[in-house]
């Protein structure tokens, strides 16, 4: 494709995108404003510093979550922002892990040379950082499922009833119950990381991988029935 026809094609979604935004409301167009900036700087610079990359690209994610809370008005529990931060450092983690990895096995190839921000991470390091932001999104997300208390659209004849009238059944933190296919989920992408050499785009793991993607619809539907269907 010639540079001028992307440049002007690039150009044209960015302003369809921030026209639309508008229509939503103004904070979300400040978001999405800032998340160009941010890409615009991480392709330009940002990526070739080291740990500042992976801050970059975790703020990325971070960034599309507070997006989503902007637009739909729903207020973020602060554990699951945490849970937020910590899994968008974990697969920014696993992206760089998986291009090094990559990157180790191209003989006659100067890493530097190719994205120097690799350069001053070795597998130890990254090893490392992995395993801390696995763990913490294992820990923060048991937090919230433990502390929350999801009051969403309930069956119409639970909603003249009050909570503390409601069988025992009922009153039991259910959402604890979705941390196992988070658990599930969490060893099967650092599995996909270690094991098969993947994790450099997350979007790509996801739907090629069909256990992970079972578990992500899994865990979805569970969340839906134990909100809207049995939280009192």
């Amino acid at each position: 494709m010639d540079i001028r026809l992307a440049l002007i094609l690039a150009l044209s979604l960015i302003f369809v995108s921030l026209w639309l935004s508008f229509l939503i409301n103004i904070s979300f167009v400040f978001l999405i404003l800032i998340y160009l900036f941010i890409q615009f700087f991480y392709s330009k610079l940002l990526k070739g510093i080291a740990v500042i990359d992976i801050l970059t690209i975790a703020l990325g994610y971070i960034l599309r979550v507070i997006a989503g809370e902007v637009a739909s008005g729903y207020h973020l529990p602060v554990w699951l922002i945490l849970t937020t931060i910590s899994i968008s450092l974990f697969l920014a983690l696993g992206k760089r892990r998986s291009e090094l990895t990559l990157l180790s096995k191209t003989k006659g190839e100067n890493i530097s040379s190719i994205r120097a921000s690799l350069s001053h991470y070795s597998d130890n390091l990254l090893n490392v950082y992995i395993a801390i932001f696995a763990t913490a999104t294992f820990i923060s997300y048991s937090l919230f499922t433990f502390l929350e208390n999801p009051k969403g659209i309930l069956i119409s004849f639970w909603g003249v009833i009050p909570p503390e009238l409601l069988p025992g059944f009922f009153q039991r933190k259910w959402l604890m119950i979705t941390i196992i296919p988070v658990v599930y989920g969490l060893m099967r992408y650092l599995q996909d990381i270690y094991e098969k050499h993947e994790g450099e785009s997350p979007e790509k793991v996801l739907f090629s991988d069909k256990p992970l993607l079972a578990t992500v619809v899994v865990w979805a539907a569970l969340v839906v029935l134990i909100i809207y269907f049995i939280s009192p």
